[in-house]
């Protein structure tokens, strides 16, 4: 008979019912219940201290999130808090050369032909073709001779992309030296022979004994395949070739880097790039996006009944399938699931090889092998074979196929630059997270030496080029120069003092206690000759990228006669357009002014504008770490005629993004996601305006009244670096970060009570301190003020005489100025045509061209307004 027990724990009972509970068992209702009272007792107190431990002590895992894909594996779902994003900055010797956007003038040819190719790149829209012409034995190359500036015991990385066409390639690097000197050096990188396919990472070190100028070299080989003596014909393209500075630890660290490694840790930029707008994308559990994110969807068939599902016509005829291209890590298990009658497939980068052959199998399993993006597949059967459905698709990381989830993504994401030392890579800007709000500790800045300002030109000349200079109160924040470019890309030489150097060069000295920057400028650039002296105003129209000249003979540099200006077309070459005996008031097409890093003699705490939250899935997360991306940029859809619509398409009129997209990610409309936009690749040929991605809007889905912005990643690369943090690792810390974010939220919406509090106020005018002789007319007349309104709209106000013409009339605090220097007509006597400029260092500059007594002159500064810097 069974004996009876407690029901919780089971402790023995006595069967009243039975003759042998006539005695008392001692063992039996003593010594078991103690052991079971006993055990249940351990067993309790174990899960109270772990459950203690979960409420009572604060656990969290630190996670460094590696710059490109991974895989991180969470212990349970949570946020993401931000420990820290720390600066780099990359700086290309070749500024933009390397990129052969445009053909460069200095290529010189050796038994080669060198022509730009725009059916082949790896980054922008064209590369540069080399292919050997003539027989024999003789070598094959061409040769960059722009002097690209070298130092001693500098350590130096080169590296770039090359695709072989036939025969076999490589690049090298050597000194403009005689090779007879003993300081002359040569460089090999290794070599590619696979024909075709994609492009290959070459690259090589080098380190002068001597300050050179160094020569990079585009060098075709023959190989095994190429009899010795065949007529000519070898052939490759080459991209992307960048020069960096490194420390001595990255140097001497070069040989144990892979590929994949060298190009995601110095990957090509134009000039000086600082880490740019950085992010962190985690994939939701399901890696394939909605229907209306796939590059393609057969146009005669296909049909989209919601965002994860599709049917497609196998009696339409055409192209009857569908497809999309996903990031992925090389050797790792994923599964491919969904509910169909049709086929599925896995395809290679290039569309070419399977991964998974088309079935009709419901799941597959597969390994990505060394492909890091692939291409899904839904087709029909076959044609004739009915309509073909496709619903909740299912791409997950693992070998077992998980239930359908949609795509749920998290990102975080950052609109700032962060730098660091160019040489050292030491006084990096820091990212930071401080009570939900985000904020960099800025030890850099990056001005554009456009002009804004008061430029004039220098005591220091000598045959071949003139120096400039400028001076500013704001320039006592400056300690030292980090890196400058000029208007091609090209890095100029930095010096510290003024001495009597060469031309590009650039440097920062003190003057009458404040700093000055100066720049060398070539004769050749600026159109100015060796005895001409600019104007400040001639100096200001060349760095708006003008060019002077003899407006009648045509020649330059000018020395005298009639005075004209153009402006350089886009690329190195001699190239220029717009002549015009007209004074140029405004920047010339296509012109990308000399840019400055300098870095701060104290360092700033300045807020950056973020989006969204980056959350952890329990179990394993595929997390994208990048830099380049815009959040929700403005744009304007355009209809194509044929009643859909079009973001950065090729339509007319055109509306190309600010920067030219690698991927879009999300289209907001009236500042929600709007899902209805379908991604597709440009049309080939417009990548060099619209880069690789436009967005589609089917007839009838426009909004007329709607305002549209949309999110997306440039397609130039700037450098990229670990992101670090941490994740609730129990319920302890989640609830106190839950609580967190309810005070926080309450210390927002304070905030921006405060602030329509202070817009609510009464406007404060200001009243500054006239400059030059300027002084207020007086009478009764509105005296020269300025504010502030409650949309960040600055407003002038009032009437001043006396002043000199081309002169400051006074300066604008801090806050108050434009991001970009404006310039406005304005009302005076005598009534001719005057001009007012306000700069972006604050200054509000008069000018005039006519005849000007400053007994009777008068302005008024009334109706100019303008969006303050924010």
């Amino acid at each position: 008979m069974t004996n009876p027990v407690t029901p919780n724990i089971g402790l023995n009972k006595i069967d009243r019912t039975s003759p042998a509970t006539t005695y008392f068992d001692l063992e039996k209702y003593i010594d078991q219940n103690a052991d079971t009272v006993d055990r249940f007792a351990g067993e309790a107190s174990q899960a109270i201290d772990a459950l203690q431990q979960r409420l009572d002590t604060e656990a969290r895992r630190e996670v460094v999130l590696q710059p490109g894909l991974q895989i991180v594996n969470a212990e349970r779902s949570a946020p993401f808090s931000l420990s820290g994003i720390k600066g780099r900055t990359l700086v290309n010797l070749l500024g933009r050369d390397g990129n052969f956007e445009t053909i460069i003038s200095t290529v010189l040819n050796s038994n080669t032909v060198s022509a730009l190719d725009n059916t082949s790149w790896n980054s922008g829209s064209n590369s540069i073709n080399v292919t050997a012409i003539g027989t024999g034995t003789v070598e094959h190359y061409a040769d960059m001779m722009a002097g690209y500036k070298a130092k001693q015991g500098r350590y130096y990385i080169f590296l770039g992309m090359v695709k072989v066409n036939k025969g076999a390639a490589q690049i090298k690097i050597y000194s403009n030296l005689p090779q007879t000197s003993s300081d002359f050096f040569m460089s090999e990188s290794n070599i590619v022979s696979q024909i075709g396919g994609a492009y290959s990472l070459v690259r090589t070190t080098f380190r002068p004994k001597v300050d050179c100028d160094v020569v990079p070299r585009l060098y075709l080989l023959k190989d095994s395949r190429t009899p010795l003596y065949e007529q000519n014909g070898e052939s490759s393209n080459f991209d992307s070739l960048r020069i960096f500075e490194v420390s001595k630890e990255e140097f001497d660290s070069f040989g144990s880097l892979t590929n994949e490694d060298m190009a995601a840790k110095y990957p090509y930029v134009d000039g000086v790039q600082p880490v740019c707008n950085p992010y962190a994308i985690r994939y939701g559990e399901n890696l394939l996006p909605p229907f209306y994110e796939w590059g393609y969807i057969s146009v005669s068939g296909g049909k989209i009944q919601s965002p994860y599902s599709l049917i497609i016509d196998s009696n339409a005829g055409a192209t009857l399938n569908a497809w999309v291209k996903l990031t992925v890590l090389k050797n790792t298990e994923y599964t491919l699931s969904a509910e169909h009658n049709g086929k599925i497939a896995v395809y290679d980068t290039t569309q070419l090889n399977e991964i998974v052959p088309y079935t009709t199998e419901k799941a597959v399993v597969f390994n990505t092998g060394n492909n890091e993006i692939i291409s899904i597949f839904f087709s029909v059967i076959s044609s004739g074979t009915g309509i073909a459905t496709i619903n909740n698709p299912m791409l997950n990381i693992g070998t077992k196929a998980l239930p359908f989830k949609p795509c749920e993504d998290s990102m975080l994401a950052f609109q700032t630059e962060l730098y660091a030392n160019p040489s050292d890579g030491s006084d990096q800007d820091v990212l930071f997270e401080r009570e939900g709000q985000y904020f960099k500790l800025a030890k850099w800045k990056k001005i554009v030496l456009d002009g804004s300002f008061p430029w004039q030109r220098g005591s220091q000349k000598a045959a071949g080029y003139q120096s400039v200079f400028f001076e500013s109160d704001d320039l006592n924040y400056l300690t030292g120069i980090g890196a400058a470019t000029k208007f091609n890309g090209k890095v100029l030489s930095v010096k510290e003092g003024h001495p009597n150097t060469a031309v590009d060069e650039v440097g920062l000295y003190p003057q009458f206690g404040k700093r000055i920057i100066y720049l060398k400028i070539a004769n050749t650039d600026s159109g100015w000759g060796d005895n001409y002296t600019p104007t400040p105003d001639e100096i200001k129209a060349y760095f708006m990228g003008w060019k002077m000249y003899d407006g009648l003979s045509g020649s330059n540099p000018y020395t005298s006669g009639t005075k004209a200006w153009c402006y350089r077309l886009p690329g190195q070459g001699d190239g220029y357009a717009g002549g015009t005996n007209t004074f140029p008031s405004s920047p010339a097409p296509n012109w990308t002014p000399y840019q400055l890093v300098y870095q701060l003699a104290t360092p700033t705490v300045e807020p950056i504008v973020s989006e969204g939250m980056l959350t952890f899935n329990v179990g394993d997360n595929q997390i994208e770490v990048g830099t380049g991306i815009v959040l929700r940029e403005s744009t304007t859809p355009v209809n194509a005629g044929d009643g859909t619509f079009w973001i950065n398409g090729r339509t007319s009129p055109s509306f190309p993004l600010s920067k030219k997209p690698s991927k879009m990610l999300y289209v907001y409309k009236n500042n929600l996601p709007d899902n209805a936009w379908m991604f597709r690749p440009v049309d080939q040929g417009y990548e060099s305006i619209h880069g690789l991605v436009q967005a589609r809007l089917g007839v009838g889905h426009f909004d007329i009244s709607a305002v549209y912005s949309v999110t997306y990643l440039m397609l130039n690369k700037s450098p990229m670096v670990p992101v670090t943090g941490s994740y609730a690792a129990n319920e302890k810390i989640i609830y106190q970060e839950l609580t967190d974010a309810v005070h926080q939220n309450a210390s927002v919406v304070s905030v921006m009570m405060q602030q329509k509090a202070e817009k609510d106020a009464p406007v404060v005018k200001i009243m500054p301190t006239l400059l030059n002789g300027w002084v207020n007319y007086a009478g009764g007349y509105q005296l020269v003020q300025y504010y502030k309104d409650t949309s960040g709209v600055v407003h002038l106000t009032g009437l001043v005489k006396s002043g000199p013409v081309t002169s400051n009339i006074f300066k604008l605090a801090r806050g108050f100025r434009p991001k970009a220097p404006l310039i406005f007509n304005i009302h005076g006597n005598p009534d001719t045509a005057r001009r007012v400029d306000i700069l972006t260092d604050g200054f509000v500059y008069f000018h005039y061209a006519g005849a000007w007594d400053t007994s009777t002159g008068w302005i008024s500064l009334d109706g100019i307004s303008f969006l303050a810097e924010q």
